[in-house]
């Protein structure tokens, strides 16, 4: 478990994805009473569970937006007194998983003083949840923003198909399937309004310099890009959407 700040943790491993290698990762917070929060789980080794054994007790675990989710059964049987939160259509696409809380909104001081959450809006595929974790001044992401390079993916000619560059950018599931861009913005303000000074996020290189000037850069595409979509492509992935 590599340290990411005060109190804040993260995991990373490769995954197979559609025929390509993926780097994803995982956080995890540690409250000042030593109680775990872990978000966006990757699959779980005896590794990971003596990490998490040695540093507290695993209290809550965040599967942060609907296809998220792969991981999250083995640590519910690993961890059965954990609290399960979810993003809004985890539990229709996986109606077996075991889901406490769906998160929508805006609540400060979650769970502890010391992490903010909010769920992004406007997408007709899917929400996600994002934190802010306070002590280490980390903004936590799963895919709202990828930063994909040459060392965490083999195929990064695959994701360009998608339009994905080397660069940090929204995932192509946020630019092609939000359609209100007046509500996004909306819940993306109130994330740039917190203080933070590093991106955690689960695909590609994370953030640790100018922070803040990132985000706002990432957002001004991804709205901009949100508000010249034609209303046929609007149309097409509202309809694709409801295939998945």
């Amino acid at each position: 478990m590599q340290k990411f700040g005060a109190n804040l943790f993260i995991n990373s491993t490769y995954v197979k994805f559609y025929g390509t290698t993926l780097q994803t990762r995982m956080a995890v917070i540690k409250t000042d009473d030593n109680q775990l929060l872990i978000y966006s789980p990757i699959f779980i080794t005896d590794a990971i569970k003596q990490s998490l054994a040695d540093m507290g007790k695993v209290s809550w675990i965040i599967a942060p937006n609907k296809i998220h989710n792969q991981a999250v059964a083995d640590y519910i049987a690993e961890y059965p007194d954990a609290l399960i939160y979810g993003a809004p259509g985890l539990k229709e696409r996986c109606p077996d998983l075991k889901v406490d809380h769906v998160l929508q909104g805006y609540q400060a001081n979650f769970l502890d003083k010391d992490i903010d959450m909010i769920t992004t809006a406007g997408n007709c595929f899917f929400s996600e949840i994002l934190l802010l974790h306070k002590p280490s001044k980390t903004l936590i992401v799963a895919d709202f923003i990828e930063n994909m390079t040459k060392s965490t993916s083999s195929m990064l000619w695959f994701f360009k198909l998608f339009g994905v560059r080397e660069k940090p950018m929204s995932s192509p599931e946020f630019r092609l399937y939000t359609n209100d861009a007046q509500k996004a913005q909306e819940a993306l303000e109130i994330v740039d309004s917190w203080d933070f000074q590093q991106i955690f996020l689960c695909h590609g290189e994370l953030i640790t310099e100018n922070a803040g000037g990132i985000f706002n850069r990432v957002c001004e595409k991804f709205l901009d890009k949100v508000e010249h979509r034609s209303n046929l492509s609007k149309g097409l992935f509202t309809q694709i959407s409801k295939l998945q």
